[in-house]
């Protein structure tokens, strides 16, 4: 998998790594990432949805921290579909937070952007 070989390439190891997506890598981060055995710092996502969700619960080997952010006025992907991602991880125990933003379409603001660093800094803390 090309995440074991950049972890081997730079002699890390997976609580070292964390996941960044926007739209479509949000969701093949939240499908793939929980889905590897050893955990990793965590997943941030933006506008993007949980594929899979019908298996999500019996497919997962690994519960890392998860940030979802969503435009409420995205046309793209429904906010919706990260108020789903986010029940899913909550049923499923993962440590889990959300954060919607207003009057933002399919993009990231500077208040995700803010949001994001915050995560990833206690994730790495």
């Amino acid at each position: 998998m090309v995440f074991d070989e950049h972890l081997e390439k730079y002699d890390l190891t997976d609580d070292n790594m964390a996941i960044v997506g926007f739209s479509q890598g949000t969701m093949m981060s939240l499908y793939t990432i929980p889905r590897r055995k050893k955990t990793c710092a965590g997943i941030a996502g933006y506008s993007g949805m949980m594929p899979a969700i019908e298996t999500f619960g019996t497919e997962c080997a690994s519960k890392p921290p998860v940030i979802l952010m969503h435009g409420k006025n995205d046309p793209i992907v429904p906010v919706e579909a990260t108020e789903k991602a986010f029940e899913i991880l909550q049923e499923n125990e993962f440590k889990a937070e959300k954060h919607l933003y207003p009057n933002l379409e399919h993009g990231i603001s500077m208040d995700g952007l803010n949001d994001g660093l915050k995560f990833l800094k206690t994730v790495f803390s």
